[in-house]
């Protein structure tokens, strides 16, 4: 999991962790997990909040919500000011619930 250096060095901390390497993909995945699911904790067990705030940044999302959010997340979504952010989510959403579908009919 792709994961920005000062946010590795706090999961570290959180961790434990005295040495790491964000390029083995063992300890990637490992601190990405973890950081995913503080992301969702934090956001209301909201995968969309969630993955605004993993592509966009914790402190970004905040930021972005005081100024932007009036109460719909789609007019939200519509005006955050960067659009990486906005696809990332969309996508997110889009394999989510594809996947739910999916499970849906697995024993089909």
């Amino acid at each position: 999991m792709q994961i920005m250096g000062p946010t590795g060095k706090e999961i570290a901390k959180r961790m434990n962790l005295d040495s790491y390497s964000l390029f083995d993909p063992e300890v990637s995945i490992e601190m990405g997990a973890r950081f995913l699911r503080y992301l969702v904790a934090s956001n209301g067990n909201s995968l969309q909040w969630a993955s605004i705030a993993y592509n966009g940044g914790p402190g970004n999302l905040r930021k972005w919500k005081r100024n932007h959010y009036r109460g719909d997340f789609n007019h939200f979504l519509e005006e955050l000011p960067i659009k990486e952010p906005r696809d990332y989510c969309r996508i997110v959403s889009s394999n989510y619930y594809n996947y739910q579908n999916l499970r849906k009919y697995k024993n089909l």
